[in-house]
């Protein structure tokens, strides 16, 4: 199951969910995609401990 359908799983369990999707592609049009789907930041891989610190401080508040 890829990211997709599993944050479609989690968002039936709870529709306030937040997620955060990494993606070996680094594409504007993808990431665009991701996050009007409903997932709350959108990271590239291989990403740095502090770019993921950075996205979880945005999401979590």
């Amino acid at each position: 199951m890829g990211g997709a359908d599993t944050y479609k799983k989690l968002r039936g369990l709870d529709p306030d969910v937040r997620a955060i999707i990494a993606s070996g592609y680094d594409n504007e049009e993808m990431a665009k995609e991701f996050l009007q789907m409903g997932f709350c930041g959108y990271l590239t891989k291989p990403y740095r401990v502090t770019d993921l610190g950075r996205i979880l401080k945005t999401v979590l508040g």
